[in-house]
C-alpha cells in the first residue's frame, strides 16, 4: 500500500506541482517526464520515506497508518517526486540549482527528514505504531586481530584478493599472499 489516502493522491499532487512542464498537465508516454518517470519519482521518494520512518523506529506496513499520517506522509511524498520530475526537466526556471522549483521542493521534501533527525515530529504523534527496539542502527564490523591471525592460518580460508596499497603504484601490483596480511 502506498503512503496516500485514496488510490492516485500522490500522482495527482504531483501533476499540480509540475503541470507547467507539459502541455494541458498531463503526463502520458509520448510526453517528457513520461507517466512512467512520475511513477518512478514516486516509489523512489516512498522507499526513502519509509525508510526514514523505520530508522527512527516506525512500523512501514502502511496499512497500520491512521488516514492523518498517510495524509501527512504524502504530502513529502509528493514533494520529492516533484523535486526529482523537475530535475530531469531542463530549462531556466527548472534547472538545478538555488531559488528554482527543484531546490525549493528539494528542500520542503527534506524538511521531514530534519524534523524526524531533529525529535520535532514524533511517529507516534501521527499515529504510526513505534518499536524503539526495532529503530535500524548503522553497525561497523570488520575482522579483528585476534580472527585474522586464525584466518590467515586457515588453509581452507578464501585469502582476499585485494591488499593494502595494491594499487598505489600502477603496474607494481602482485596477488597477495597469505605472508602480506
Amino acid at each position: 500500500m502506498a503512503i496516500e489516502v485514496a488510490a492516485g493522491d500522490v500522482k495527482n499532487q504531483v501533476k499540480l506541482l509540475c503541470r507547467h512542464m507539459v502541455a494541458g498537465g498531463i503526463f502520458a508516454g509520448n510526453t517528457h517526464p513520461t507517466d512512467d518517470d512520475l511513477d518512478d519519482a514516486i516509489e523512489t521518494c516512498e522507499g526513502e520515506i519509509l525508510t526514514w520512518v523505520a530508522s527512527f523506529g516506525g512500523d512501514t506496513d502502511t496499512s497500520l497508518w491512521p488516514v492523518v499520517a498517510r495524509a501527512y506522509l504524502s504530502w513529502y511524498n509528493a514533494l520529492g517526486a516533484a523535486y526529482h520530475v523537475e530535475l530531469g526537466h531542463t530549462g531556466l526556471s527548472t534547472a538545478a540549482g538555488p531559488g528554482t522549483r527543484a531546490e525549493t521542493y528539494y528542500r520542503l521534501y527534506m524538511a521531514l527528514y530534519e524534523q524526524l533527525k531533529d525529535g520535532l515530529l514524533d511517529l507516534g504523534d501521527i499515529g504510526i505504531p513505534t518499536d524503539a527496539s526495532t529503530t535500524l542502527q548503522a553497525s561497523i564490523t570488520g575482522v579483528s586481530h585476534a580472527d585474522k591471525e586464525v584466518l590467515t592460518s586457515d588453509s581452507d580460508a578464501v585469502q582476499p584478493s585485494f591488499k593494502r596499497d595494491q594499487f598505489k603504484n600502477p603496474g607494481t601490483h602482485l596477488p597477495s599472499t597469505s605472508s602480506d596480511l
